[in-house]
């Protein structure tokens, strides 16, 4: 049991009791401290450890141990003890992953999404106003950035890669096609200051299509074929100018531009407004004159 402290004198010396000046080794294997009140207090000491004995307690309130839980799981407080929930929290120690919504990441940051529609979010990043950075939505129909909103058809299981600065055309390169198939893919780059598109894939004549209103204008082939009002320019042609209410303008200019012109091709045709006339180059500028 404790020595009472009451009544006592503090030069007197109590067996129980264990004070600064009292340099002796302690002589048992575990010695019980006082409460000052003759009540063993819940804490024993020895040479080699310090044991607590009863409830421990804090501002009258218990403390308890914080849970062991699994490996991998990272403890939060849930309000009023520590807690943990692998599940949707977890840290892979030995390939350094961290797993939100589950515990087997397979990246350095793993983020699974709740659900699989448009209702939930999987990641969403704010700035201090609050205003979304980045959302990435569970249906995967759509990711924001910013203020731009990147869609992918319903249905159509697109696949996309950006690829900026890397790769074989350095500058930016973005790459896409569907899933479904096999043969073409179309991608588009930019290099040096100049945007490329390009299609490919085994006997397909995919292309590129410029248009307004939903109206084709102007179509360029996979096999290098250009129609300009024409889906489907001859194949003797390299440009098919195709229209029943309009004619085909070449360049106009006065005799002098005409031969400024640095080093001009044979077959190369103007319209001269000095002489009125189509002028065409051989091995020198020549008029084409009604027969």
């Amino acid at each position: 049991m404790g020595t009472s402290l009451i009544n006592t004198k503090p030069q007197d010396t109590y067996p129980g009791l264990i004070k600064t000046t009292d340099n002796a080794a302690i002589s048992a294997t575990l010695k019980t401290l006082s409460d000052g009140n003759g009540n063993d207090f819940p804490m024993q000491i020895s040479t080699t450890a310090v044991n607590f004995t009863g409830i421990l307690t804090q501002n009258g309130s218990p403390v308890t141990t914080p849970p062991s839980g699994v490996s991998g799981a990272i403890q939060f407080s849930n309000g009023s003890a520590f807690a943990s929930d692998a599940s949707n929290l977890f840290w892979d120690d030995t390939n350094n992953m961290l797993g939100v919504g589950t515990n087997a990441p397979s990246a350095t940051g793993h983020f699974k999404g709740s659900g699989s529609t448009s209702a939930t979010t999987s990641l969403l990043v704010q700035n201090s106003a609050g205003s979304t950075a980045l959302q990435i939505k569970d249906d995967l129909s759509s990711f924001i950035i910013g203020k731009t909103t990147v869609g992918i058809p319903t249905g159509t299981n697109w696949n996309v890669v950006f690829d900026l600065n890397t790769g074989t055309n350095p500058g930016g390169y973005m790459q896409w096609k569907l899933a479904n198939d096999t043969n073409p893919y179309y991608y588009q780059y930019m290099q040096g200051g100049n945007v490329n598109f390009m299609t490919t894939g085994g006997g397909y004549n995919y292309g590129i299509t410029l248009g307004t209103s939903g109206v084709a204008r102007v179509n360029i082939l996979g096999n290098g074929l250009i129609g300009v009002g024409t889906t489907s320019p001859d194949s003797s042609s390299v440009i098919d100018v195709t229209s029943t209410t309009k004619g085909f303008l070449p360049p106009r200019m006065t005799t002098t531009q005409r031969d400024a012109i640095s080093s001009p091709a044979a077959g190369l045709i103007i319209y001269n407004t000095t002489t009125a006339k189509l002028n065409v180059y051989t091995t020198a500028w020549e008029a084409i004159t009604s027969l």
